[in-house]
């Protein structure tokens, strides 16, 4: 078991926009040009995969609160 493993369990990963690459996170830019952490290079590389799928969750989240919120008001006023 080398150091180098131990390290890259121990480092986070952050995908540098502006540069278009996974980096560490000893070398990472400014927080505005990163996204991250990550647990493994791996992960910082298929950041538009995990965005994506977020932000899919997180509109289909929207849509139900939205949905619920109309179906209450809809039943609050129709029993009136």
């Amino acid at each position: 078991m080398g150091t180098h493993t131990d390290d890259n369990a121990k480092e986070a990963w952050f995908w540098d926009l502006r540069r278009s690459v996974a980096v560490r996170a000893s070398q990472r830019g400014l927080a505005s040009e990163v996204l991250g952490p990550y647990i493994s290079r791996a992960e910082a590389e298929r950041w538009q995969q995990t965005v994506d799928f977020r932000n899919e969750t997180w509109d289909d989240a929207d849509d139900e609160w939205n949905n619920a919120w109309r179906n209450d008001t809809l039943d609050g006023s129709s029993s009136e």
